[in-house]
Protein backbone atom coordinates (compact mmCIF):
# COMPACT_ATOMS: atom_id res chain seq x y z
CA UNK A 1 0.00 0.00 0.00
CA UNK A 2 3.30 2.73 0.91
CA UNK A 3 4.56 1.71 -2.66
CA UNK A 4 1.23 2.74 -4.29
CA UNK A 5 0.78 5.84 -2.53
CA UNK A 6 4.41 6.63 -3.69
CA UNK A 7 4.12 5.54 -7.15
CA UNK A 8 0.39 7.87 -7.36
CA UNK A 9 2.28 10.90 -5.34
CA UNK A 10 5.26 10.58 -8.02
CA UNK A 11 2.78 10.12 -10.92
CA UNK A 12 1.29 13.29 -9.41
CA UNK A 13 4.03 15.39 -9.21
CA UNK A 14 5.16 15.23 -12.48
CA UNK A 15 1.66 15.63 -14.04
CA UNK A 16 2.31 19.07 -11.91
CA UNK A 17 5.67 19.80 -12.85
CA UNK A 18 4.65 18.84 -16.44
CA UNK A 19 1.71 21.33 -16.08
CA UNK A 20 3.32 24.02 -15.24
CA UNK A 21 6.28 23.89 -17.81
CA UNK A 22 3.85 23.64 -20.19
CA UNK A 23 2.03 26.67 -18.82
CA UNK A 24 5.42 28.54 -18.85
CA UNK A 25 5.41 27.84 -22.10
CA UNK A 26 2.41 28.50 -23.56
CA UNK A 27 2.53 31.82 -22.04
CA UNK A 28 5.98 33.53 -22.21
CA UNK A 29 8.15 31.27 -25.16
CA UNK A 30 5.50 30.17 -27.40
CA UNK A 31 3.73 33.43 -27.31
CA UNK A 32 6.90 35.00 -27.81
CA UNK A 33 8.11 33.05 -30.64
CA UNK A 34 4.45 32.96 -32.29
CA UNK A 35 4.68 36.91 -32.71
CA UNK A 36 7.79 36.74 -35.26
CA UNK A 37 6.80 32.79 -36.23
CA UNK A 38 7.84 31.64 -39.80
CA UNK A 39 6.85 28.60 -41.64
CA UNK A 40 9.46 26.51 -39.89
CA UNK A 41 8.58 27.84 -36.32
CA UNK A 42 4.85 26.76 -36.64
CA UNK A 43 6.10 23.34 -38.33
CA UNK A 44 8.60 23.19 -34.83
CA UNK A 45 5.34 24.37 -32.92
CA UNK A 46 3.20 21.64 -34.45
CA UNK A 47 5.84 19.14 -33.54
CA UNK A 48 6.63 20.38 -29.99
CA UNK A 49 2.14 20.32 -29.64
CA UNK A 50 2.26 16.61 -31.08
CA UNK A 51 5.32 16.00 -28.34
CA UNK A 52 3.79 17.15 -25.73
CA UNK A 53 0.21 15.44 -26.51
CA UNK A 54 1.96 12.04 -26.58
CA UNK A 55 3.97 13.05 -23.53
CA UNK A 56 0.80 13.24 -21.91
CA UNK A 57 -0.65 10.43 -23.33
CA UNK A 58 2.27 8.16 -22.38
CA UNK A 59 2.31 9.40 -18.88
CA UNK A 60 -1.79 8.88 -18.90
CA UNK A 61 -0.95 5.45 -20.25
CA UNK A 62 2.33 4.86 -17.39
CA UNK A 63 -0.02 6.11 -14.70
CA UNK A 64 -3.38 3.88 -16.14
CA UNK A 65 -0.76 1.01 -16.34
CA UNK A 66 0.79 1.62 -12.86
CA UNK A 67 -2.14 2.04 -11.12
CA UNK A 68 -3.77 -1.31 -12.75
CA UNK A 69 -0.46 -2.92 -11.80
CA UNK A 70 -0.74 -1.55 -8.06
CA UNK A 71 -4.20 -2.89 -8.02
CA UNK A 72 -3.13 -6.17 -9.03
CA UNK A 73 -0.26 -6.24 -6.61
CA UNK A 74 -3.06 -5.26 -4.14
CA UNK A 75 -5.15 -7.80 -5.14
CA UNK A 76 -2.95 -10.65 -5.27
CA UNK A 77 -1.59 -9.25 -1.60
CA UNK A 78 -5.25 -9.71 -0.14
CA UNK A 79 -5.71 -13.01 -1.51
CA UNK A 80 -2.25 -14.09 -0.52
CA UNK A 81 -2.98 -13.04 2.82
CA UNK A 82 -6.42 -14.39 2.79
CA UNK A 83 -5.08 -17.78 2.01
CA UNK A 84 -2.69 -17.61 4.83
CA UNK A 85 -5.29 -16.36 6.92
CA UNK A 86 -7.69 -18.66 5.82
CA UNK A 87 -4.58 -21.79 6.20
CA UNK A 88 -3.68 -20.39 9.89
CA UNK A 89 -7.45 -20.88 11.05
CA UNK A 90 -7.32 -23.85 9.48
CA UNK A 91 -4.38 -24.84 11.66
CA UNK A 92 -6.06 -23.37 14.47
CA UNK A 93 -9.45 -24.03 14.20
CA UNK A 94 -10.00 -27.08 11.63
CA UNK A 95 -10.20 -30.61 12.12
CA UNK A 96 -6.66 -31.31 12.05
CA UNK A 97 -5.77 -27.46 14.02
CA UNK A 98 -3.87 -26.98 16.92
CA UNK A 99 -6.88 -26.27 19.11
CA UNK A 100 -8.95 -29.26 18.14
CA UNK A 101 -6.22 -31.63 18.35
CA UNK A 102 -5.52 -30.21 22.02
CA UNK A 103 -9.52 -29.99 22.83
CA UNK A 104 -9.37 -33.99 21.49
CA UNK A 105 -6.81 -34.68 23.79
CA UNK A 106 -7.65 -32.98 26.44
CA UNK A 107 -11.51 -35.29 25.65
CA UNK A 108 -9.28 -38.35 26.17
CA UNK A 109 -7.42 -37.35 28.78
CA UNK A 110 -10.53 -36.78 30.88
CA UNK A 111 -12.38 -40.05 29.17
CA UNK A 112 -9.59 -41.81 30.48
CA UNK A 113 -9.41 -40.55 34.05
CA UNK A 114 -12.97 -40.96 34.38
CA UNK A 115 -13.01 -44.64 33.27
CA UNK A 116 -10.20 -45.38 35.61
CA UNK A 117 -12.36 -44.07 38.83
CA UNK A 118 -15.16 -45.62 37.76
CA UNK A 119 -13.37 -48.54 37.71
CA UNK A 120 -11.51 -47.75 41.22
CA UNK A 121 -14.68 -46.75 42.56
CA UNK A 122 -16.63 -50.06 40.92
CA UNK A 123 -13.35 -52.25 42.42
CA UNK A 124 -13.93 -50.51 46.12
CA UNK A 125 -17.50 -50.77 45.68
CA UNK A 126 -17.27 -54.27 45.03
CA UNK A 127 -14.06 -54.99 47.17
CA UNK A 128 -16.47 -52.81 50.41
CA UNK A 129 -19.55 -55.37 49.43
CA UNK A 130 -17.29 -58.16 50.07
CA UNK A 131 -16.09 -56.77 53.26
CA UNK A 132 -19.93 -56.35 54.64
CA UNK A 133 -20.81 -59.90 53.64
CA UNK A 134 -17.79 -61.47 55.55
CA UNK A 135 -18.29 -58.98 58.01
CA UNK A 136 -21.66 -60.42 58.54
CA UNK A 137 -20.95 -64.14 58.13
CA UNK A 138 -17.94 -63.23 61.00
CA UNK A 139 -21.06 -61.88 63.40
CA UNK A 140 -23.05 -64.63 62.23
CA UNK A 141 -20.31 -67.48 62.86
CA UNK A 142 -19.27 -65.25 66.35
CA UNK A 143 -22.55 -65.63 67.26
CA UNK A 144 -23.34 -69.60 66.63
CA UNK A 145 -19.47 -70.01 68.80
CA UNK A 146 -20.94 -67.99 71.75
CA UNK A 147 -24.16 -69.71 71.65
CA UNK A 148 -22.59 -72.93 71.07
CA UNK A 149 -19.61 -72.63 73.81
CA UNK A 150 -22.64 -71.45 76.52
CA UNK A 151 -24.32 -75.16 75.25
CA UNK A 152 -21.25 -76.59 75.75
CA UNK A 153 -20.78 -75.27 79.38
CA UNK A 154 -24.12 -75.92 80.45
CA UNK A 155 -23.18 -79.20 79.20
CA UNK A 156 -20.25 -79.27 80.99
CA UNK A 157 -21.45 -78.28 83.94
CA UNK A 158 -24.10 -81.11 83.91
CA UNK A 159 -21.67 -83.61 83.66
CA UNK A 160 -19.33 -82.58 86.07
CA UNK A 161 -22.11 -82.54 88.16
CA UNK A 162 -23.05 -86.14 87.39
CA UNK A 163 -19.37 -87.21 87.36
CA UNK A 164 -19.65 -86.04 90.72
CA UNK A 165 -22.88 -87.94 91.69
CA UNK A 166 -22.01 -90.76 90.18
CA UNK A 167 -18.71 -90.79 92.23
CA UNK A 168 -20.05 -90.16 95.24
CA UNK A 169 -22.46 -93.06 94.64
CA UNK A 170 -19.57 -94.95 93.79
CA UNK A 171 -17.46 -94.34 96.76
CA UNK A 172 -20.49 -95.06 98.78
CA UNK A 173 -21.38 -98.59 97.20
CA UNK A 174 -18.08 -99.41 97.16
CA UNK A 175 -17.65 -98.42 100.94
CA UNK A 176 -20.75 -100.50 101.82
CA UNK A 177 -19.26 -103.67 99.72
CA UNK A 178 -16.07 -102.79 101.49
CA UNK A 179 -17.67 -103.38 104.65
CA UNK A 180 -20.06 -106.16 104.06
CA UNK A 181 -16.64 -107.65 102.66
CA UNK A 182 -15.27 -107.31 105.45
CA UNK A 183 -17.50 -108.27 108.08
CA UNK A 184 -17.94 -111.61 106.16
CA UNK A 185 -14.13 -112.15 106.54
CA UNK A 186 -14.18 -111.22 110.20
CA UNK A 187 -16.78 -114.11 110.40
CA UNK A 188 -15.60 -116.42 108.29
CA UNK A 189 -12.19 -116.16 110.44
CA UNK A 190 -13.79 -116.52 113.81
CA UNK A 191 -15.66 -119.35 112.21
CA UNK A 192 -12.04 -121.10 111.18
CA UNK A 193 -10.77 -119.95 114.77
CA UNK A 194 -13.63 -121.54 116.79
CA UNK A 195 -12.71 -124.46 114.73
CA UNK A 196 -9.28 -125.07 115.16
CA UNK A 197 -9.80 -124.28 118.86
CA UNK A 198 -12.43 -126.74 118.96
CA UNK A 199 -10.06 -129.34 116.77
CA UNK A 200 -7.14 -128.18 119.33
CA UNK A 201 -9.30 -129.20 122.38
CA UNK A 202 -10.23 -132.29 120.67
CA UNK A 203 -6.99 -133.80 120.13
CA UNK A 204 -5.54 -132.29 123.81
CA UNK A 205 -8.04 -134.56 125.14
CA UNK A 206 -7.27 -137.43 122.92
CA UNK A 207 -3.56 -136.89 124.21
CA UNK A 208 -4.59 -136.93 128.01
CA UNK A 209 -6.82 -139.94 126.84
CA UNK A 210 -3.83 -141.83 125.56
CA UNK A 211 -2.07 -141.01 128.38
CA UNK A 212 -4.30 -141.94 130.81
CA UNK A 213 -4.63 -145.31 128.81
CA UNK A 214 -0.54 -145.84 128.65
CA UNK A 215 -0.32 -145.15 132.45
CA UNK A 216 -2.72 -147.86 133.19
Amino acid sequence: MNTIKRANHQINNDNTIMGRNRALFDKEEYALRNTYKRDDDIDEDNERSTGSNDMAELIGLLQSKTKRRSLSKLNKFEREQGARLEKTKEMIDGESGIITIWVNEMKEITSNVKRKIDNRLEREKEYIKKLRLDLENYQIMTAKTLDNLAKLHTQSQKLGRNLDNNLKQLYAVDEAELNEALEQFIKQQNHVHKKLLHTNKKDHDMTALKKQLSGC
